[in-house]
C-alpha cells in the first residue's frame, strides 16, 4: 500500500498511491484533519514541522489502512511518501526510524522522502512567540500524565501541556484536568496545546477519497509516534534544552505479553525501551537535541499514584481518562465513560487499589463479581482472562524480553517493576474479587 502525504493541492497524486493524505488549508478537501490549540503554540523550527508531518502521515495511514486484508490479517506494507526541508538528512535516518516503526506497529514500513513543497500554512499562521517553559509534557488526560505534570510543578518547573486527540471524551477530560491544576499551582505554570489530528471525513471534494469509517483499520498501534512527535517539535521550539516528558509506568512499558499468543506488536510498545531508543537515534540524527525523559520508567502505576501530591491526585481520579474503548459503551445502553473490563482499566483500578486511595470512579462493569466475565464466549472477558491466566503463571527468567529488546542495564529494572505490577495486579483481585476469581489465580 502506498500512502502519499501532501501539502498542497498542486503536488503530484501520484499513479501508485492507494491512501492520499491531503494537508490542506481547505477543510473539504483534505484527508487530514487537524486544529485546535497546539498550533497557537510557538513556530515549529523546519525539522520540527517536517516531524509533526511524519507523525501525522503515520498516524493516519495506520487508521486508515486495513489489516484484515493482508495474509496474516495483522501485518502490511506501507510505503509511506512525505516531502521534507531536508532530504539527505532524512534519509540519512531513514534506517532507525523505519525501525522503530515497524517495532510499533508491526508492519513493514518504507519512507520515501521528496523536497518540500512548502510549509503547512496552519502551522506558520496561527503560531506567535512563546518562552518561559522548562519542560513539555504529554498529556492524554490519564492517570500517568496526569501524576506526571504534577511531578514537574511540584519540582517547581513551568509546563506545557501537550495533548492529542481525534474526538470523544478525551478532549474534554484534557481541558478540565489542566484547569484544575492550573488552580492548584497557578495559572502561568501550566499551559494545555491540544492537537486535534487523524484522518477528515470521507467527501466526494477530496482528490482521492478515504474510505467511510465502518472500513478503516481500529487497532491504533502507531499513535505514539504522533504523539511523540508532537510532543518533540513543540519542545524543540521553546529551544534545545527543554525536555520532552513521556509519562508511563514501567509496567506497561514494558508490557510484557499477558499470553503467548499476544506476542510481538499484538501487545502495544507506546513507551517500550527499544523503540524510545530507536527513534531517539533518529532525532539526534536530524539534529534535535532535546532528550527524551520517562520519570516513571521504572515504577509501577500504584507507585507513581502513591509518590504524587495526595490530595489533589485523589481528587482528579474520576476526571482523568484511562479507558481504551470509553465511547464503545453505547452500544451497552452505557454514557461513555470507563468500562472496567479493557487492560488499561484493570491495570488502573489494581493502581489505586495498591496506592490506597479511595476510587471514586465510575466504571461500567465490575468484573471481579460479575459471573459473565469469566465466560470464554463474552467478548467483554478477554483481558481479564488474559490477566488470570498470565498471573497462574510463574515469572519467567526472560519474561521482560518478550515483548522487544531491552539492554543488559536495563533487565534487572524492568524485571523488578514487571513483578510488582503482578503483585498489584494479584492483591487488587485478591482483595475486591470473589471467591470464584480468587480460585482462577490460586490453582
Amino acid at each position: 500500500m502506498i500512502a502519499r502525504l501532501r501539502t498542497r493541492a498542486g503536488e503530484s497524486v501520484g499513479a501508485a498511491t492507494d491512501c492520499l493524505l491531503d494537508w490542506l488549508p481547505d477543510p473539504a478537501a483534505a484527508t487530514v484533519d487537524c486544529g485546535n490549540s497546539y498550533f497557537q503554540g510557538p513556530q515549529l523550527s523546519a525539522v520540527g514541522e517536517n516531524l509533526l508531518r511524519l507523525g501525522g502521515a503515520v498516524y493516519c495511514a495506520d487508521r486508515v489502512i486495513r489489516r484484515d486484508a493482508t495474509q496474516d490479517a495483522w501485518r502490511r506494507e506501507i510505503e509511506l511518501q512525505l516531502g521534507v526541508d531536508d532530504r539527505d538528512r532524512w534519509e540519512s535516518v531513514a534506517e532507525p526510524l523505519t525501525e522503530a516503526l515497524e517495532f510499533l506497529s508491526g508492519d513493514g514500513w518504507t519512507l520515501a522522502f521528496r523536497g518540500s513543497a512548502g510549509r503547512i500554512p496552519q502551522i506558520s499562521d496561527m503560531a506567535h512567540e512563546l518562552t518561559g517553559y522548562d519542560a513539555v509534557c504529554l498529556f492524554s488526560g490519564g492517570l500517568d500524565s496526569m501524576c506526571g505534570a504534577i511531578r514537574l510543578l511540584e519540582e517547581e518547573k513551568r509546563v506545557a501541556l501537550v495533548g492529542h486527540f481525534e474526538n470523544g471524551l478525551a478532549p474534554r477530560r484534557q481541558k478540565r484536568l489542566a484547569r484544575r491544576i492550573r488552580e492548584a499551582y497557578g495559572e502561568d505554570r501550566a499551559g494545555l496545546f491540544q492537537l486535534r489530528l487523524g484522518p477528515a471525513a470521507q467527501s466526494s471534494h477530496q482528490a482521492l477519497p478515504l474510505p467511510p469509517g465502518p472500513q478503516r483499520e481500529s487497532s491504533f498501534r502507531a499513535r505514539s509516534m504522533l504523539f511523540i512527535s508532537a510532543g518533540m517539535a513543540f519542545a524543540n521550539a521553546l529551544g534545545p534544552d527543554v525536555p520532552l516528558h513521556v509519562p508511563e509506568n514501567g509496567f506497561i512499558g514494558i508490557n510484557v505479553p499477558l499470553r503467548p499468543t499476544r506476542a510481538g506488536s499484538l501487545s502495544t510498545r507506546t513507551t517500550h525501551p527499544w523503540f524510545i531508543g530507536r527513534l531517539g537515534e533518529a532525532l539526534t540524527g536530524l539534529g534535535i537535541a532535546n532528550e527524551i525523559r520517562n520519570p516513571f520508567s521504572l515504577s509501577t502505576k500504584g507507585e507513581v499514584l502513591a509518590a504524587s501530591a495526595d490530595g489533589l491526585v485523589a481528587e482528579l481520579l474520576p476526571v482523568s481518562l484511562s479507558c481504551a474503548h470509553p465511547e464503545s459503551l453505547y452500544r451497552f445502553g452505557f454514557s461513555p465513560q470507563h468500562c472496567g473490563y479493557c487492560f488499561p482499566c484493570l491495570i488502573r483500578q489494581a493502581s489505586i487499589h495498591s496506592a490506597a486511595i479511595e476510587d471514586d470512579t465510575e466504571y461500567a462493569f465490575d468484573v471481579l463479581n460479575s459471573p459473565d466475565f469469566l465466560d470464554v464466549g463474552k467478548g467483554r472477558a478477554a483481558d481479564l482472562l488474559a490477566v488470570l491466566s498470565a498471573l497462574r503463571r510463574p515469572v519467567g527468567r526472560f519474561d521482560v524480553l518478550r515483548n522487544g529488546p531491552v539492554s543488559s542495564g536495563e533487565v534487572q529494572g524492568f524485571d523488578e517493576v514487571y513483578r510488582r505490577g503482578r503483585d498489584e495486579l494479584r492483591s487488587w483481585i485478591t482483595a475486591r474479587g470473589s471467591d470464584q476469581v480468587r480460585g482462577e489465580i490460586n490453582e
